[in-house]
């Protein structure tokens, strides 16, 4: 049984020297140009190692899929964002391009993001408001007003997809991906929930073909709902019409994608190539030769023309910033989450590596280069849409509002020895229990030391123990005088305390929280396990500090077991290092320490300011 500063004597202890600048820049090895071109441009790893006969048949095909499920995607993202369809076109094609070159994800589907698109037509409704507050469901898309508020937003858009790229580019130079870990996997389930919930209400306003007041801010979702219900008490004859059409039309185009999708699953394997039948291009030209031979878009909403060719390089107005960064910033930190879960689980199926920073840097580049092709944010193509900015930092913030709550009420619980077994757990869990030792208590805290829960902690531990260490200091310092550090005296008096059932119960019954045990009065020691603490800040020190020094006075010595070496180096370097005295390898071995010692001299040596009932 020794101690940690006996145990680092015996071994060898050797602390790591802090290293300089200079030396840190001198032993870093130099680059290597081929690594850190191979680690840019992921692509230069395996299109050499691409072997044409087994793959490019399968990739072609799995590239006209997904290349006809992005135009009808693109077109219907773009009218979330609340822009010209066209501009969702422009994010199918151009952000792909430099992320092919810069992604470490080999499956990830890049380009229009419904999560984003909604986020920005919820927040551009609010810098350019539709034409007479109707939604960007008009069946004339060459109406004047529809033009210019559709050039006016893609200005906004444009800016809004150039800050993403900037903010994502930062986030990869300087290694700020762990801010995705504020999205707990509770909280993107939650998300999607209301994602799903949000894309039905916005999807049914389509699938009826109405027009609604765009309704923003907090409680949107259900706004809208109570919109959709008035707006159906009040229709015309004519647009009693245009609804049954557009019912109809809703109806026959989701059975026909669901039968589609039936027998993929059904007979794939048994189509040439295993070419899955295209439902969903098959509908798309189905629905524009009836539409155009039957002047269907008379009667209900269509699309409109969409410009042939591809748009100019253009750089975005970056004089529209102030308006627009706030939402930017939220925009990239859901996307960024997204990408990034949807990339690591392809590449968990897939069996490969992947880089997060390589592939937030891979997104950023990609929206820098689509900014100045009129496009929209892009990520990783996901098919499910999702609420305001708002209840996702709602979100975050009751999350992160959790952790400071457990961390700030820390539950000290009491250890019992399992028999026949040398380990410790907690109190009254297990039958079985060793041999109990009177004069010692081992307690437990499991969680950080920090200027949350400090003051607290000392309570705590008095009320799990029974024991109020100021009452009995107070009843002792008639018997036992306590001699200050100054006088050049240590405090080797010690008296055997009597501790009243009726002065425990006062203590005990003080809180509800924590586990509370009646200890009899011969109480010698506490050992408290330390490995569940990893991490101590200064007051944390100062606090632990001064509980050892209180319970020193009235005749209990705490023992440390178990400590990590952050948690003993953060005490050494403010100059504390006697802590090394009372601190032990295990439990146990603490535990057995005081079996051989029922009155230890000097544990402690350290010396704390006075407390304000000491002044």
């Amino acid at each position: 049984m020794r101690n940690e500063r006996e145990f680092q004597i015996a071994h060898g202890y050797q602390p790591k020297p802090k290293q300089s600048i200079c030396d840190y820049v001198r032993n870093t090895p130099k680059p290597d140009p081929k690594k850190i071109l191979f680690k840019v441009f992921p692509i230069l790893t395996w299109l050499p190692l691409y072997d044409i006969r087994k793959f490019l048949l399968a990739d072609i095909v799995a590239g006209l899929i997904v290349g006809v499920m992005k135009v009808s995607q693109g077109l219907a993202y773009a009218q979330l964002a609340g822009q010209h369809p066209v501009y969702g076109l422009y994010t199918c094609l151009f952000p792909p391009l430099p992320y092919a070159l810069f992604a470490s994800s080999k499956h990830l589907s890049f380009g229009s993001f419904a999560t984003s698109d909604i986020m920005i037509g919820a927040f551009i409704e609010t810098l350019v408001p539709s034409p007479n507050g109707t939604t960007t469901n008009n069946s004339s898309m060459t109406e004047i007003g529809w033009e210019a508020v559709y050039d006016e937003r893609i200005l906004y858009v444009t800016v809004i997809t150039f800050l993403c790229g900037c903010f994502l580019v930062f986030i990869a130079v300087f290694k700020l991906g762990f801010l995705a870990r504020l999205f707990s996997q509770p909280l993107q389930r939650g998300f999607i929930f209301a994602v799903v919930c949000y894309l039905y209400v916005s999807q049914s306003i389509t699938l009826l073909g109405i027009s609604i007041v765009k309704n923003t801010g907090p409680l949107s979702f259900f706004k809208d709902i109570y919109a959709i219900f008035e707006k159906l008490t009040k229709l015309d004859g004519n647009e009693q019409i245009t609804l049954l059409y557009t019912i109809i039309v809703s109806v026959v185009s989701i059975i026909f994608l669901f039968s589609a999708k039936m027998v993929n699953n059904k007979f794939k394997h048994k189509f040439p190539l295993n070419i899955p039948f295209p439902g969903e291009l098959l509908l798309l030209i189905i629905a524009t030769v009836v539409s155009e031979f039957t002047e269907l878009y008379n009667i209900v909403s269509v699309i409109g023309n969409v410009p042939q060719g591809l748009p100019y390089p253009k750089v975005p107005d970056l004089s529209r910033t102030p308006n627009v960064i706030g939402d930017s910033v939220a925009i990239t930190v859901v996307g960024m989450t997204v990408a990034l879960s949807l990339g690591t689980n392809f590449a968990d199926k897939g069996k490969y590596p992947l880089d997060s920073t390589q592939e937030i840097q891979a997104v950023g580049f990609s929206n820098l280069f689509g900014s100045f092709f009129s496009c929209l944010p892009a990520f990783g193509a996901m098919s499910r849409s999702c609420v305001q900015t708002l209840g996702l930092a709602i979100g975050v913030c009751a999350a992160l509002l959790s952790n400071i709550v457990k961390i700030s009420f820390p539950k000290p619980h009491e250890l019992h020895l399992i028999s026949n077994t040398g380990i410790y757990k907690r109190a009254g869990l297990y039958d079985k229990k060793g041999q109990p030792t009177n004069h010692v208590i081992v307690l437990s805290l499991d969680a950080p030391i920090s200027f949350l829960n400090a003051a607290k902690l000392s309570r705590d531990m008095q009320k799990v123990c029974g024991i109020d260490a100021v009452k009995e200091r107070q009843k002792n310092s008639e018997q036992v005088p306590v001699h200050s550090k100054s006088d050049g005296e240590n405090e080797n008096s010690r008296s055997e305390s009597s501790i009243p059932s009726s002065s425990n119960a006062d203590v005990t019954n003080d809180s509800s929280d924590v586990t509370s045990v009646l200890k009899p009065h011969q109480t010698e020691f506490i050992v408290l396990d330390c490995s569940g603490i990893n991490f101590v800040d200064s007051v944390g020190v100062r606090e632990l500090k001064k509980i050892i020094i209180d319970f020193e006075r009235i005749g209990i010595n705490i023992l440390l077991a178990a400590c990590s070496e952050s948690f003993l180096q953060t005490f050494v370097a403010t100059g504390y290092d006697e802590i090394l005295a009372i601190s032990y390898v295990s439990i146990d071995d603490a535990v057995q320490f005081t079996k051989s010692h029922t009155q230890v001299q000097n544990v402690s040596a350290i010396e704390i300011e006075p407390s304000d009932n000491e002044i």
